[in-house]
């Protein structure tokens, strides 16, 4: 389920991309995962890369977690999300999340190897690097990913509370009561 406003057009990084319609600030839910049609191990997974068995999306609609593998056998619209070293959203269990102001009309992008199991080598390659995509390791994405949505959530819970402060002052100052 995409909970922004967007559009897929040509994208300069590869293909076509996903773009916001709509500023979207730090923290907020662009995609939650949905629907999920199988779910299978590592070991399953590798067989049918083996005997080049076919299953739609394979490239795309496939996401590594632990030992195991989830599929979804539809092309759906955040598979336009395209991969960015640099990027201004983060996958984190299944739900992709902004970590920066992205402007409407900016390409939503994320970083591809949370969601590459290291052993799984694939045929995608950087743009700005060059460099093959490999995957980290599941506990490195899951820590990776944690820690930077806890620096958004708290530097967003420290400037709300920061502005309520700044409004308690301001409301004891036209009372008269203030320091």
């Amino acid at each position: 389920m995409i909970r922004i406003r967007y559009t897929i057009k040509d994208s300069a990084i590869a293909g076509k991309g996903m773009f916001a319609q709509e500023e979207i600030a730090p923290g907020r839910i662009i995609f939650a995962p949905t629907n999920i049609d199988e779910v299978i191990s590592q070991e399953e997974f590798a067989e049918r890369i083996r005997e080049k068995l076919h299953f739609p999306h394979a490239d795309t609609s496939v996401v590594w977690f632990e030992d195991l593998y989830s599929m979804t056998h539809s092309w759906t619209d955040d598979c336009y999300i395209n991969h960015s070293v640099t990027p201004n959203a983060i996958w984190h269990l299944g739900f992709v999340i902004a970590i920066s102001e992205i402007p409407a009309g900016a390409e939503i992008t994320m970083d591809y190897r949370h969601l590459i199991d290291p052993h799984f080598h694939t045929e995608w390659h950087d743009k700005d690097t060059g460099q093959p995509l490999r995957g980290h390791h599941w506990t490195d994405n899951f820590l990776l990913s944690t820690a930077t949505l806890l620096s958004i959530y708290h530097r967003q819970a420290s400037e709300q509370a920061r502005q309520s402060v700044r409004e308690l002052l301001l409301s004891l100052q036209t009372d008269g009561g203030g320091p």
